[in-house]
């Protein structure tokens, strides 16, 4: 059964990847807010040690789930941050922290929270 979550997860990590090169300051871990219009949408950004610039990873979560996925998530993220990839993950309407209803967990609003998340990558961590 975790074998099969984690294929599920990563299935998912792997249909909804966005990625951008950016230039960030080593981090570790960072809980932040991406201001999406008038929506907050909680997310987990995770930077590889050393200097960048890094390529970079928005992790899209599927239905009913959030962006810890059972931890799977968190896993991915630390795999992907010790190969050098820095990923930034968010909770969807309804889902995880989210303070959204689920109501508003349909499509349009899901592009738009991962089109934020890898703007939030672009202008707070590198500038642009």
């Amino acid at each position: 059964m975790k074998a099969r979550r984690l294929g599920s997860s990563l299935l998912v990590a792997g249909v909804a990847i966005f990625a951008a090169s950016v230039a960030v300051r080593a981090e570790t871990v960072n809980e932040v807010s991406v201001q999406n219009g008038a929506r907050a949408v909680p997310a987990t950004v995770v930077v590889p040690d050393g200097e960048g610039p890094f390529p970079a990873v928005v992790m899209n979560h599927g239905h009913g789930g959030g962006r810890q996925e059972n931890g799977g998530f968190g896993r991915i993220a630390k795999a992907l941050a010790d190969k050098g990839i820095l990923t930034i993950r968010m909770d969807f309407a309804g889902s995880g922290d989210s303070k959204e209803p689920f109501t508003e967990g349909y499509l349009t609003n899901m592009i738009s929270d991962s089109n934020a998340s890898l703007g939030y990558i672009l202008e707070e961590l590198c500038g642009r």
